[in-house]
């Protein structure tokens, strides 16, 4: 199950409905652990200020699909670093 920000922030117009701050704030826990967070959620919403998309609602079918997507996405995600700490924990920085 995704995080409950990805869905409420799969379209631009629900990214800029917040101020900056208040955006940043919200998606924190989706990044993950990042050195540069702030810095990559700052950009985000400068993206989603920026984006030349056609406005959708929240429960179209388009969204259904993206937010799919991104659950596969984030899913991976977690595998990869499920997989990153087995490797460490057997191998030890051998490699």
């Amino acid at each position: 199950m995704a995080h409950p920000a990805v869905a409420a922030f799969s379209r631009a117009g629900a990214v800029t409905a917040l101020p900056r701050e208040e955006f940043i704030a919200q998606a924190w826990s989706i990044i993950g652990r990042k050195v540069h967070k702030a810095d990559l959620l700052g950009n985000i919403y400068i993206a989603a200020q920026r984006s030349v998309g056609l406005p959708v609602t929240t429960d179209s079918p388009a969204i259904s699909m993206f937010r799919l997507m991104l659950e596969q996405y984030l899913t991976l995600g977690r595998l990869r670093e499920q997989i990153a700490v087995q490797a460490e924990a057997r191998f030890g920085g051998q490699f």
